[in-house]
């Protein structure tokens, strides 16, 4: 039969006709009637058509209702479609038991046509409701099972992303003599950049930068900036036009949204004479004899915020022994649970202690970890002291 979906298909099982007959014309005007005269019927019935409700009656020859519903019970095919008892015992006992079986509902008889249609409606709306959780259940069950899908690709692809950043973040060339280095990120990757070099004229340079945010996001111009830092470098280009080619390689590659802090310092073959770049970062230490005896602040605006001429840079004497000290904020702003930073005169007494007593730089991250008493990082700490 070519029945159209809308409409519900009611299968009634009873061994009278004149039973049937009734209920059918009750509900045909609203629903497609299937009809078994007895259990076996029934049973076949179910499995060859679709049907949404069943109306069974307990008293049958061969197989009453209470077997033919235990079979249906027993089928995952057909132990979700609803039945209601047809009985004329209104009996606690057989309708506890019919319940107990599975039924939903029960109907006496003689039939009240408007008892029938209403439970009928009833259980009807409760299986469509119950088949549209189903369906919907099922299908954020596949729609979460394909963000896990395409989650686990973006993560590998992530992790593969992270690690192309990571190692061309990262130069040959890079010259650590005279080099302490401490970093500490809150993501694997690092949004703080540090390089290192020796110029044609033996000059040694370095740069410290501090993107916007961290992660992937805040360390995906670090490339950019390590290749221009070791080729300008290399080709003996001066410190302040490299500092100017930063700034506009930065502003027309990145987003406006970010952009990079960074202090860019050179030590002459010499080592008697440093110029110093301070854009966007926490001051400049200059360490001598067990004190911070100058600070350079910032005074120039980060690389690739904005497209403004640059003052020239700032040049200090060096005596041997001396230490330059370049931070980012992290150290700074470290936070304990009352919302007090660690401030830069902490800063200040800390670095005092850790170079006048030759701590290793982690002692810096002991400090700060009993300082901040469980709260947790919040931004990428890195520092660089350049012994000269």
């Amino acid at each position: 039969m070519n029945f159209s979906e809308h409409k519900a298909h009611i299968l009634i099982v009873d061994d009278i006709p004149s039973n049937i007959s009734m209920m059918a014309e009750i509900l045909k005007n609203n629903h497609h009637i299937f009809v078994a005269t007895n259990g076996a019927n029934a049973l076949e019935t179910v499995k060859s058509q679709r049907i949404d409700l069943i109306l069974l009656d307990i008293v049958m020859p061969d197989m009453d209702g209470y077997a033919v519903c235990e079979h249906l019970k027993s089928d995952l095919a057909s132990k979700e479609i609803p039945i209601i008892f047809l009985t004329a015992n209104d009996g606690a006992q057989d309708e506890e038991r019919g319940l107990s079986l599975g039924a939903v509902d029960y109907i006496t008889k003689p039939f009240n046509p408007g008892i029938v249609s209403a439970r009928v409606k009833n259980q009807l709306d409760l299986k469509r409701s119950r088949d549209q959780l189903k369906r919907l259940t099922g299908e954020l069950w596949q729609a979460n099972k394909r963000l896990n899908s395409l989650n686990e690709t973006l993560m590998e692809e992530r992790g593969i992303i992270e690690d192309i950043v990571m190692k061309t973040r990262h130069s040959p060339l890079f010259h650590d003599q005279n080099l302490r280095v401490l970093e500490k990120s809150v993501d694997k990757t690092m949004g703080d950049i540090i390089c290192s070099t020796l110029c044609p004229d033996g000059a040694q340079r370095v740069l410290l930068g501090d993107f916007t945010g961290h992660g992937l996001v805040a360390a995906i111009g670090s490339p950019l900036v390590s290749e221009i830092f070791y080729s300008d470098s290399a080709m003996g280009i001066p410190l302040d036009q490299m500092f100017k080619t930063l700034n506009f390689r930065l502003l027309h590659a990145l987003r406006e949204d970010m952009f990079m802090a960074c202090c860019c310092l050179e030590l002459n073959a010499a080592r008697d004479q440093a110029s110093l770049y301070n854009a966007g970062l926490a001051n400049i230490y200059l360490y001598r004899q067990g004190k911070i005896i100058q600070n350079i602040p910032s005074c120039f605006v980060p690389r690739g915020l904005m497209d403004v001429p640059d003052d020239p840079g700032v040049t200090v004497s060096i005596q041997p022994g001396d230490k330059i000290i370049m931070c980012t904020d992290g150290l700074e702003e470290a936070t304990n649970p009352k919302g007090e930073m660690f401030n830069e005169s902490r800063s200040i007494q800390l670095l005092e202690e850790t170079l006048s007593q030759n701590r290793p730089l982690t002692f810096l991250l002991e400090v700060l970890t009993r300082y901040r008493q469980g709260v947790s990082q919040q931004d990428d700490i890195t520092l660089v002291e350049i012994t000269c």
